[in-house]
C-alpha cells in the first residue's frame, strides 16, 4: 500500500474514532463555555438555515483574525456579482460573535464541520458550495477530499506553514498530503518562502501574494461610549497595552509592569489574554506580585488606583488599542510562538512592540521593521526600557506611528488590487463549472 494510502486510511479511521467521542468532546466544549448547542450542532454537519438560492461561495477560516481579513475580499465578490450569496465559516464563538456585527447583506456565518467523513458529508449535502476558499492554514483533510470528489473549485488565500508544520508533513505524510495540496485550482501563499514550502510538498498550482491581504483589511470601530468614559476615567494616566498574551507570557508582563511602575508614576496596564478563558490565570500572576488588578467582566470601567486592567471580553481590541498609545503583541516571547497580526495598532495610531518569535508574520514585519514603525525586544528588560521610552518620547512615539500609517496606505493599495483581480478570476471558475 502506498504511503498516501495508509495515511489517509489512518486519518480517516482516527477520524471516525473521534467522532464517536465527539459528544463528549462537544459536551466539555460547552461546559467550559467555548461551545453552545447551536454550535456543536453545525459542527457535527447538521444545520437549520435555509440554504440561499443560486450561487454560494463559502469562505473559511479558523477564527477572527483570519475571517475578518478575507472582508475586502467578501466585498469585492458582491460589488462583481449582485446574485452571489456567501458563507462564510469558523470555529469559534468569539469569531461569530464578532463576524455577527460586521458582515454586510448577502454573507451568513455558520460553523464549520468537523473533519468527520459524517460531518463533513453533511456540510456538503445541505450547503452545496459552487466554489470555496480556505483561508492561510485551514486546510483539513476529509473537507478537502470531499470538495475534489464534487468538482467544487477549491482555492487557498493568504496560505502560510509554518517550518515545524512543514517538516512534519515531509516527514509523516507526504503522499497524503501532496495529494491534498494537488485539489486546490489554485493556492495564494503570502510569500516565496511559503511558496517554496506548498511546493516541496508537492503543491502544482501557486500563487505567491504581493502583499499580504491582511493589508486590505478594514479596521473596526471602537465603542465611542466606552472611549469616551475610559479616557476620562484614565485622563493623564500613562498607559500601554498588551494584546493577545500567551499564557506562558503572563509572569514575564508581570515582573516587566512591577519594573516599569518604579520608573514612571501612575503608570496602568490594559492586558488582553489571548484566550478569555485565562483572564483568572493571568489576575494571578499579577495579584501575587502585588500589583492591583481589576477584570473588565466584574468591572466595567476600573477604578483610579487600578495599576492592571484585565480585558477578559471578546471584540474590544479597537477600544484598548485606541485608549493606549503603545500595543505590545504577544504570542511573540518564547518559540514557537507565532506572533500576532501587527497591521492592527497602525489603524489606532498605537506604537508597536512586539517578541522575536513572529513566523506566522514574518515578513508584515520585516516590513514594519524596515519602515521603523516598530520595536522587536529581546527580554524582560529590553521590554521594559522599549515601553519606558515610547511612553516618555511622544515624538519618537509619533514619528513610529507615521511612518506605519506611510507603510500601511502603500501597502493597502496593492493588497486591495490583488484581492479584486483574485476576486474576478474565482467568480469566472465559479462561472465555467456553472456552464
Amino acid at each position: 500500500m502506498r504511503s498516501g494510502n495508509l495515511s489517509r486510511c489512518l486519518y480517516r479511521a482516527i477520524m471516525t474514532i473521534f467522532a464517536f467521542f465527539s459528544p463528549i468532546y462537544s459536551l466539555i466544549r460547552r461546559l467550559k463555555g467555548k461551545d453552545t448547542a447551536e454550535s456543536a450542532r453545525q459542527k457535527s454537519g447538521r444545520y437549520l438555515l435555509s440554504r440561499p438560492t443560486g450561487k454560494l461561495l463559502r469562505i473559511h477560516g479558523a477564527s477572527i483574525g483570519e475571517t475578518l481579513s478575507a472582508l475586502p475580499l467578501i466585498e469585492a465578490f458582491l460589488a462583481l456579482d449582485d446574485h452571489l450569496t456567501i458563507l462564510v465559516t469558523s470555529g469559534t464563538l468569539t469569531s461569530a460573535k464578532v463576524l455577527k456585527k460586521r458582515l454586510p447583506p448577502r454573507v451568513i456565518h455558520q460553523f464549520a464541520p468537523l473533519d468527520t467523513p459524517r460531518a463533513v458529508r453533511g456540510f456538503y449535502n445541505y450547503w452545496r458550495p459552487n466554489a470555496e476558499i480556505l483561508l492561510e492554514s485551514e486546510i483539513w483533510p476529509h473537507a478537502v477530499a470531499e470538495a475534489k470528489k464534487r468538482g467544487i473549485p477549491l482555492f487557498l488565500l493568504n496560505g502560510r506553514m509554518s517550518r515545524r508544520s512543514f517538516d512534519l508533513r515531509r516527514k509523516y505524510i507526504p503522499d497524503f498530503i501532496a495529494e491534498t495540496l494537488q485539489a486546490f485550482t489554485y493556492l495564494h501563499v503570502q510569500d516565496r518562502e511559503n511558496a517554496a514550502r506548498y511546493k516541496a510538498l508537492g503543491a502544482e498550482r501557486i500563487l505567491v501574494a504581493q502583499e499580504s491581504a491582511k493589508w486590505a483589511a478594514r479596521p473596526s470601530a471602537p465603542d465611542m461610549r466606552a472611549l469616551e468614559e475610559c479616557t476620562q476615567a484614565w485622563a493623564y494616566r500613562p498607559r500601554f497595552c498588551v494584546m493577545s498574551a500567551a499564557p506562558e507570557e503572563f509572569d514575564y508582563f508581570a515582573d516587566c509592569f512591577i519594573a516599569l511602575k518604579k520608573r514612571i508614576s501612575g503608570l496602568m496596564c490594559v492586558f488582553v489574554p489571548r484566550h478569555p478563558v485565562k483572564a483568572k490565570k493571568a489576575y494571578k500572576a499579577f495579584a501575587k506580585k502585588g500589583v492591583r488588578v481589576y477584570l473588565r467582566s466584574e468591572t466595567e470601567y476600573p477604578p483610579h488606583d487600578a495599576h492592571v486592567y484585565i480585558a477578559d471580553t471578546t471584540g474590544e481590541a479597537a477600544l484598548w488599542m485606541s485608549l493606549c498609545p503603545v500595543t505590545f503583541l504577544g504570542k511573540s516571547l518564547f518559540p514557537p510562538g507565532g506572533g500576532q497580526n501587527p497591521i492592527e495598532p497602525l489603524h489606532y495610531n498605537s506604537a508597536i512592540l512586539t517578541g522575536p518569535h513572529v513566523a506566522n508574520f514574518e515578513k508584515i514585519y520585516a516590513d514594519a521593521e524596515k519602515a521603523r514603525s516598530l520595536i522587536r525586544p529581546q527580554t524582560v528588560r529590553e521590554t521594559e526600557d522599549a515601553i519606558y521610552y515610547l511612553l516618555k518620547r511622544p515624538d519618537f512615539r509619533t514619528q513610529a506611528v507615521q511612518n506605519g500609517r506611510v507603510l500601511l496606505t502603500q501597502k493597502r493599495k496593492i493588497a486591495c488590487e490583488e484581492l479584486n483581480a483574485l476576486a474576478q478570476a474565482i467568480l469566472s471558475s465559479m462561472r465555467e463549472k456553472i456552464l
